[in-house]
């Protein structure tokens, strides 16, 4: 294990700026891993985790009433966090973090510059996909656009 001790705190600066300064999601990831350093304590210096500290967290993350994707999210920016502390030698290692069950789909109403391209006939490719990621089997996909185009054509 290296010598100095590195705070929470020290790790999310260290982690942030080689791991996500600069890109699409760096302002996510800020969130995220903040989340894990308030709960963890920033001033507290970074220790092996148990999977009992894991759970503690997960269940803060629920008592906060944060969804499971949610919940995945924090997760998956504190594991990277880790593995970027391991591969530095702050900590020796990582206990198994389990991901929560996530919904398969989700549902939101189409805007009308959305629905547009269905009643026109139009070839714009990103309202079957809206379509699909709204529903839980490809075949219900289909089976709802077959059911809307036949709807606007009557």
């Amino acid at each position: 294990m290296n010598d100095k001790q590195v705070t929470w705190a020290e790790l999310q600066s260290l982690a942030l700026n080689r791991l996500w300064k600069g890109t699409k999601s760096e302002a996510t990831a800020s969130v995220n891993t903040a989340s894990a350093v308030a709960f963890f304590g920033g001033a507290t210096p970074l220790k092996d985790l148990s999977v009992q500290q894991i759970d503690a967290y997960v269940e803060s993350l629920q008592n906060k009433q944060n969804t499971n994707g949610t919940i995945n999210r924090k997760l998956s920016a504190l594991s990277k966090m880790l593995r970027f502390g391991l591969e530095r030698e702050f900590i020796t290692k990582i206990p198994r973090i389990e991901k929560k069950k996530e919904a398969t789909g989700r549902i939101r109403w189409l805007t009308k510059s959305e629905e547009h391209p269905a009643k026109t006939g139009t070839s714009d490719s990103t309202y079957p996909k809206i379509i699909a990621t709204t529903e839980k089997s490809p075949r219900q996909a289909v089976f709802c656009f077959i059911n809307l185009l036949f709807q606007c054509l009557q």
